[in-house]
């Protein structure tokens, strides 16, 4: 049954024949009779009473043509509907500055954005890197509208308390925990679970700006002067999957973002004997702005990517 047949028999309905319902509908009278014939074979039962003056319904057709009727004013109704949220769409033009901590960062260019693109064309999104606290001051200082970071669970009452103090909005997302990363069909990845002695003897890859995670490993026994520091997440993959490195790596938005790159297969996250990381990703925007649509837009995007269980 096609929306096409029940607006064709509601026409020969209004219309008292096939032939004047055929020139309102602009096709071949053959054509209208055969996708009616077909519709009261799939329904099992007449629909029509033909007579040498026309036509006229059934007691069943009768029935049919008034919720054919409701339906078709459903859809004018949402068609309405449709067309007036493709202009309010096209009629937001805006800017939002969008900064993320850098393991996000592909989900953000390469899922988020698409994604808010593709429903509003005209909203422009601009992304920048940065981390912890420095994302705070980029909403206070108006060099970012919205942010994406993360806090360990120790940290998250303070974070709270700062966003309240400056105006901002702490918006809570998704739990995650740090993960070592290690190249898969290495020894250590056919362990369930790293011990301490098991990673002692490499470096640990972790971003270079003194992320509270990797300061921890390093106290647990890594080799601060042979650490591997890096600005970006491609770089300590690169170091784990050439053995050279363990990577410290945030679990969730890694595998989130591997991908969209070339390593998805290759490295395996292992837990540390004794040692987790809880932390908290969160959004950050300005209270002021709360009532913006383009940021509520952007944040709601943000809120189904990392959808979970954050309260």
């Amino acid at each position: 049954m096609r929306l096409k047949q029940l607006s064709y028999f509601a026409a020969i309905v209004e219309n008292g024949s096939f032939s004047a319902a055929a020139k309102d509908l602009y096709i071949a009278q053959s054509s209208l009779s055969s996708s009616i014939a077909a519709l009261e074979q799939e329904l099992g039962f007449p629909l029509l009473v033909r007579t040498r003056s026309g036509v006229t319904p059934t007691d069943m057709g009768a029935i049919i043509y008034r919720d054919i009727k409701d339906i078709l004013r459903g859809i004018e109704k949402r068609r309405d509907g449709w067309q007036a949220l493709y202009r309010e769409r096209l009629s937001l033009d805006a800017l939002v500055r969008v900064a993320v901590v850098p393991g996000a960062y592909p989900i953000l260019t390469k899922l988020l954005f698409p994604r808010v693109n593709g429903a509003y064309p005209n909203l422009h999104l601009r992304p920048s890197e940065g981390r912890g606290s420095l994302l705070l001051r980029y909403l206070t200082e108006n060099r970012a509208d919205l942010i994406f970071s993360d806090c360990l669970d120790c940290e998250i009452p303070a974070r709270e308390r700062e966003a309240a103090e400056n105006g901002l909005c702490f918006l809570p997302l998704r739990r995650d925990h740090y993960k070592l990363a290690v190249r898969a069909g290495s020894p250590l990845a056919k362990k369930e679970t790293l011990t301490p002695e098991d990673v002692a003897a490499l470096p640990l890859a972790c971003y270079f700006d003194g992320d509270a995670a990797a300061e921890e490993f390093f106290a647990r026994g890594f080799d601060r002067v042979r650490a591997l520091e890096y600005n970006s997440i491609e770089k300590i993959i690169e170091a784990a999957l050439s053995g050279e490195a363990v990577g410290c790596l945030p679990e969730f938005t890694i595998q989130k973002s591997l991908p969209l790159c070339a390593f998805s297969g290759e490295l395996e996250f292992k837990t540390l004997e004794g040692f987790a990381v809880p932390f908290l990703h969160f959004a950050g925007y300005r209270r002021a702005d709360a009532d913006a649509p383009e940021i509520a837009i952007v944040k709601n995007a943000l809120e189904a990517e990392f959808a979970s269980e954050a309260q």
